[in-house]
């Protein structure tokens, strides 16, 4: 059983919560003047310079007629990818998982940024993928020949909320060569639209209120504009979700873009996307007398809970009076609870194939974020392996998740102003393999 209670969309409801909120980032170093280093040479981009002149129009949808002769506006569909293959925080295919590890440091103020390749048949093995350049590495994208990546680089004394230099790369599969595709200035994160063929960027002219979504096809190496935005908001961040239907949902403003397979954009509600949010411990149905015992303490206290089932064993926490709780088990009848351990703060309980999991407060961090670290533990409560640590705290989440589709276990550093978290570490449950950036 997958007992998954904090996904990604939760943190997307912290984010959403915050995003009135920007903040200004430390006067980073000059863009260099020295071209990368690549492999080979083609499908550069040589009009980045050149202002793209041709007039957006407004893409009106094909509408029915109905008995009235009114138009009746297309149907919304806006439903998660359940088992998406990137986000940029990381990639897979059928052989390798990618991902990229950002390392902050008095020696390095803006960040060390280093893209990890890891073979799926042992994690173990990982190991650092050279990159051309320096800057912040964000993944863009992977299809079946290659792996998408960012380079941005920043001006002295800029805005956080202003357009950044960034060096697209695509990285084969097969070499893991990279190749310069393009350069340009946009505003956050770009995302590879697979069923377009075309990298999706924000770009504008912020000194004038004018935004817009381009395009960048990796076929024909062909730029042009898709859909006019309104300036507002888009200094807390650019976030990216696959949707269903070879459709991705920006969220970055007011109001999330829908962009479908063939390029058409709307606004949408936060409503309209269909499997995105989690509303709230009432929706969490109890599948057993234990768990049903479970929710009723969460329910009566007030407290903040969780629980785990495992096999015929249902494991909890309980948080008398204090923040942090114990951990028990019971009988999934609800008859013999037993407390395994107190000498730990637990916060979090989760199940990732039959595999019990837990997070607790290491006592160490400051007032805004304490340090958090993810543990492996034995059906009897046994500490069994540190999986990963991080902040928890003001702006942080120290997360747990299952990567779609696979055994794997990530454990993930969230931020409020990110839908994507930073994996800082994989976990295999099938084999036992592991992996670690730090």
């Amino acid at each position: 059983m997958f007992n998954f209670k904090k996904p990604l969309y939760l943190t997307l409801l912290l984010f959403l919560a915050f995003a009135g909120c920007s903040s200004d980032v430390d006067n980073q170093l000059d863009e260099s003047t020295d071209e990368p280093k690549i492999a080979e040479e083609e499908h550069l981009y040589e009009e980045e310079e050149e202002h793209l002149e041709e007039a957006y129009q407004f893409q009106e949808p094909d509408a029915d007629n109905d008995e009235d002769g009114e138009e009746t506006p297309p149907q919304i569909v806006a439903v998660k990818n359940t088992y998406p293959n990137f986000s940029s925080a990381w990639a897979k295919n059928d052989t390798h998982f990618f991902l990229v590890d950002a390392f902050y440091s008095a020696d390095f103020p803006s960040g060390r940024f280093t893209l990890y390749g890891l073979p799926l048949d042992d994690i173990s093995q990982g190991q650092e993928m050279h990159v051309p350049g320096e800057g912040m590495i964000e993944i863009v994208g992977i299809d079946e020949q290659y792996l998408y990546i960012s380079i941005r680089s920043d001006q002295p004394g800029e805005q956080w909320a202003a357009l950044r230099r960034y060096e697209f790369f695509r990285i084969s599969l097969s070499t893991f060569e990279a190749t310069l595709i393009y350069k340009g200035e946009y505003l956050g994160t770009s995302f590879l639209h697979l069923a377009s063929n075309s990298i999706i960027s924000i770009s504008g002219d912020l000194d004038k209120g004018l935004m817009w979504l381009e395009y960048y096809r990796l076929d024909t190496s062909t730029q042009n504009i898709f859909y006019e935005l309104e300036l507002y908001g888009f200094d807390f961040g650019v976030n990216w979700v696959q949707m269903e239907d070879e459709a991705v949902v920006l969220i970055g403003g007011r109001h999330p873009i829908l962009i479908d397979s063939e390029l058409y954009a709307q606004h949408i509600l936060l409503e309209e996307m269909y499997g995105f949010f989690w509303h709230g411990d009432h929706l969490v149905t109890p599948q057993n007398p234990a768990e049903e015992y479970v929710l009723e303490l969460g329910r009566r206290y007030y407290s903040n809970w969780s629980f785990a089932t495992v096999n015929d064993k249902v494991y909890y926490l309980w948080r008398d009076n204090h923040r942090y709780g114990d951990l028990y088990r019971m009988n999934i009848d609800g008859t013999e609870s037993a407390l395994l351990r107190d000498d730990y703060d637990f916060w979090e309980l989760f199940n990732i194939n039959d595999t019990l999991i837990a997070t607790h407060n290491t006592g160490n961090g400051d007032g805004n974020a304490a340090w958090y670290r993810a543990i492996l533990l034995s059906n009897e409560g046994d500490f069994l392996k540190a999986l990963g640590s991080g902040f928890h705290g003001h702006n942080y989440i120290l997360d747990v998740q299952q990567l779609p589709g696979t055994d794997m276990v990530m454990i993930v550093q969230l931020d409020y102003f990110k839908v994507d978290g930073r994996v800082v570490s994989l976990y295999n449950t099938a084999t036992g393999a592991f992996f670690a950036t730090q």
